[in-house]
Parts: C-alpha cells; sequence; structure tokens
C-alpha cells in the first residue's frame, strides 16, 4: 500500500486525477485489512502531513488517516497511544505548525475511546513546553485551536499563569513578518483573546506574573522582539488595574521585581492622564489608587509622550520591520505609547 501511495503522488498525473485516485484508497480503510498494512498507511500519511511541503500530500494524507482510523479504530487505538502522542509532541518536523492540528483530528477520532482522557493529560503536562519549543505563530495559534476545542487540556492551577507566561514569550520570540503583517496581527489578536479568558478566570497575581514577562522582555535590548506584542496591552481587563495597583501597594510579601512592576503602571496612568486631560473628575477614583507612587513632573511626561510618539502607520511598519538596534528601541518605545493609550 505504502509503494501504491507514493506511486500516485510521484505520478506525472494531474493533481485532480490523483485526488480522485487517493480518495478510492481513503475509502479502502472501510475493508478489511492485514493490521500491518494499516499502521504502514497511519505512518506514511502522517509523514505526507508533517514532511512534505506539498498541500496535495498534506490535505489527502490527512483524509486518508481519518477515514483508515475511523474504520480501524482499535487498531488505531495501538497505534496512537500515550508514547506516540509525546513523541509528536515533542517532534521536529518540516510542517511543525501542522501537529496541534493532526493532535486535535486525532483526539476527535478517540473520543470515545478509553484511552481519550489520559490523552487529554498528556497535552494539558506538555502544553508549555510545546509553546516554548515551537516558538512560531502559527504553531501556537493552531495549539490555542487545540486547547479550545478540548478546554480540558488547558493548564490548570498555579501552571495556568506559567502557561500565559510562556505564551507571551513565545509571541515576542516569533521574530518579524517577511511581508505577512495581517496574518502576525491577527494571530497575535487570537492568543491574546485567549489569554484575557485565562486572566478573567485567575485572581491579580496571574496577570502580574503575565505583566512581569512583558516588561521584562521589553526592557531587554538584547532581545529582538515582534511588534505582535504590543496587542497584548489592550486585552488587560480594565477593572483589574487597581486591583493589581493596590495588591502591589498593600501586600507585604510581594516581590520586588513585582512591585517595580506596579510602579511602571502606575507611570502609564499618569501619562494617560495627562495625555486625555478633558475630564479630570474621572481620573479622582484612580488617583486614589495611585496616590502612594511617586507622580513624574508635566515636563518629564511631555517629553516621554514625545519621545514614544508613532507619528503615522508609514513610520510604524518601518520602526516594526527593523532589525537594527535603533529600531528595537522603538519598537519597544512603541509598546509603552500602547501601553500608555490603553491604560
Amino acid at each position: 500500500m505504502d509503494a501504491l501511495l507514493n506511486g500516485i503522488l510521484s505520478s506525472k498525473h494531474p493533481d485532480q486525477l490523483k485526488k480522485q485516485l487517493l480518495h478510492k484508497i481513503a475509502d479502502k480503510g472501510a475493508q478489511p485489512q492485514a493490521i500491518k498494512t494499516i499502521k504502514s498507511v497511519f505512518e506514511l500519511t502522517i509523514n505526507w502531513y508533517l514532511e512534505i511541503d506539498n498541500e496535495l500530500a498534506s490535505n489527502e494524507g490527512l483524509t486518508i488517516l481519518k477515514s483508515w482510523a475511523k474504520h480501524n479504530l482499535s487498531t488505531f487505538e495501538q497505534f496512537f497511544d500515550r508514547d506516540y502522542l509525546v513523541g509528536l509532541l515533542l517532534k521536529k518536523c518540516r510542517r511543525e505548525c501542522n501537529i496541534p492540528i493532526l493532535v486535535k483530528e486525532c483526539l476527535h477520532l478517540l473520543q470515545r475511546s478509553a484511552i481519550f482522557y489520559s490523552h487529554l493529560k498528556v497535552v494539558e503536562a506538555m502544553a508549555i513546553n510545546y509553546v516554548q519549543q515551537h516558538p512560531s505563530m502559527a504553531s501556537i495559534v493552531n495549539f490555542i485551536s487545540l486547547l479550545r476545542t478540548f478546554k480540558e487540556c488547558i493548564p490548570k492551577g498555579d501552571f495556568t499563569s506559567k502557561f500565559c507566561v510562556a505564551l507571551i514569550n513565545g509571541v515576542a520570540l516569533v521574530g518579524h513578518p517577511d511581508g505577512r503583517v495581517l496574518e502576525y496581527i491577527q494571530g497575535s489578536e487570537l492568543i491574546f483573546k485567549f489569554i484575557n479568558a485565562l486572566w478573567n478566570q485567575a485572581d491579580s497575581r496571574f496577570i502580574l506574573e503575565s505583566l512581569k514577562a512583558v516588561f521584562t522582555l521589553i526592557s531587554d535590548e538584547s532581545i529582538e522582539m515582534t511588534f505582535c506584542l504590543g496587542a497584548i496591552v489592550q486585552h488587560i481587563p480594565k477593572e483589574m488595574i487597581d486591583i493589581v495597583v493596590k495588591y502591589a501597594v498593600f501586600e507585604s510579601n510581594i516581590d520586588d521585581d513585582i512591585r517595580t512592576i506596579a510602579v511602571r503602571l502606575a507611570y502609564l496612568i499618569h501619562c494617560c492622564m495627562y495625555h486625555h486631560a478633558g475630564y479630570p473628575d474621572l481620573y479622582d477614583p484612580v488617583m486614589e489608587i495611585i496616590k502612594d507612587f511617586p507622580q513624574p513632573d508635566p515636563d518629564e511626561i511631555q517629553k516621554k509622550l514625545a519621545e514614544t510618539r508613532w507619528t503615522n502607520q508609514k513610520a510604524e511598519i518601518k520602526i516594526m520591520l527593523s532589525r537594527s538596534h535603533r529600531g528595537q528601541r522603538q519598537e519597544k518605545q512603541g509598546y509603552i505609547t500602547l501601553a500608555t493609550h490603553v491604560l
């Protein structure tokens, strides 16, 4: 069967004819087959999906896999066991962004299987490591799609905070879009909406840890980040800002790093109120919350706003894509500008 499948794929027939032939093989999964043949088809079609830069091989490989697995479920359970799943989530391959999609499709097939819930636990346990080891926009977006489909796989407890930090670090390190700006913006928006949903179910300490990760990244001149990280500020829950600041002020056990974050947040809030000074009465509750933090003088605020202002869209894109040291500094100042306007 392997020789037949590879022969069809490598033939000089038109793609439409290849599809028809491959669909016929997909249908053969419903017929009795030797276990060795079935597992061989599983291996080959997964290899097509993960290793071959060919849409025909990728799409039809997944179709054949799903058909043969559906009609040979007990064999697929033996094949797609815990060790295979672990290896898949650790795998380095040509089309790594397809791994979460493959896992999602396989979990769909195994939903009525005895191994289904143990597989969910495996994905949950490996979620942080997966994001850390696959810092590409497509890989992270597809992995989040997997978690949204199977919510039981979302890391729980203290690991939720660590997972949020891993996602933030992953987005920061995905690299420059090289012409795919819209794709990256849409991807980062999806990721940060997901983080926001996790924040809304957690306490303020989780958000503090995430903000700590953000400020650590934008303060590190040695890291060349994607501009997409700036999108996170609009997803900080507004109702959590006062809680975060109060926590930093009154919690005696809080560490210096988190207190520093609270000070920087207070600084951003002062800049925001100065920049949008039309309704000062509305700021009284906020001023009460941050009254114990140092207040920058107006000249300092004016200087900071002048330094960080992005004058037009063309300049923004140029800054985003610049790989020079100066470009890095301007990007990071831009993130602070975004935070200022949101807060």
